[in-house]
């Protein structure tokens, strides 16, 4: 058992008893503290998430094993929610859950709330909850990473990330979004209670989360991540999909595409 707290981040970096806790000033100087199987977890998620795509410059580069568009899908309606970016906490990442209320959307884009400067954000996802799979690596599959510019106290969006990803109605899905290396900070807000609705429209609710260190280290709840999801509404005739996307296995009644 440890505490480290490093004067960089120390308004905002998660710092609790009990547990690993690093930040970027201070991790190269504690790894050999981190239980072998922690750190060779964070080394392939950190691998992994850097060889999805990774080219050159500032941009979006993500796998398309996890979602296609579909042109044949119509649409009757685009949205956006927005949770909070009045920030009080912050570490690498936040897990949370959305719902879908009577209608399926896909998901075309998201912003995240970072320091200034460079990022690599990586997008997992899983279908139900994010709680009890928060140091389950195998529960998560990659939807991929995007390089990105941040900038402090407004949004930062990841570049037409989504391509898109279909969420069909009353289904409830969970999303880990991450920096890969250190040199930036998920900025969030503390909240109440997990589960708690963050934030809602006619179409999708943003439940209460928790922040994380990347990638499967101290979780820290009940958090609120502080972001914006935009998707456009299906028509309901749409809902089921197309054989031209991703068979991923059934979920409820609607074919999920994860």
């Amino acid at each position: 058992m440890f505490l480290l707290i490093a004067a960089s981040y120390a308004s905002t970096e998660e710092i609790v008893p009990e547990d690993v806790v690093m930040n970027d000033a201070v991790a190269d100087d504690v790894a050999n503290e981190i239980p072998m199987d922690m750190r060779e977890q964070t080394n392939a998620a950190t691998e992994s998430a850097r060889g999805v795509g990774f080219a050159h410059g500032i941009g979006a580069y993500k796998t398309k094993k996890y979602c296609r568009k579909n042109k044949h899908v119509k649409y009757k309606k685009n949205g956006a929610l927005e949770t909070t970016f009045a920030d009080n906490n912050g570490s690498d990442g936040n897990m949370f859950d959305v719902v879908t209320k009577h209608n399926g959307i896909d998901v075309t884009g998201m912003s995240v709330h970072l320091r200034s400067g460079a990022a690599r954000i990586a997008v997992y996802i899983k279908v139900g909850t994010w709680v009890g799979f928060d140091r389950d690596p195998g529960a998560w599959k990659l939807l991929g990473v995007t390089e990105v510019l941040g900038q402090a106290n407004t949004p930062t969006n990841l570049h037409g990330f989504f391509c898109p990803l279909y969420i069909p109605p009353e289904t409830r899905l969970a999303f880990y979004v991450s920096n890969v290396d250190p040199g930036n900070t998920m900025l969030y807000t503390n909240g109440n209670q997990v589960g708690d609705i963050a934030a809602e429209d006619r179409y999708l609710e943003i439940l209460q989360g928790a922040g994380k260190h990347w990638p499967w280290r101290s979780t820290f709840q009940p958090r609120i991540w502080n972001g914006i999801i935009d998707y456009k509404v299906r028509k309901a005739e749409h809902y089921r999909g197309y054989k031209d996307h991703v068979d991923y296995g059934e979920y409820g009644e609607h074919t999920i595409k994860y």
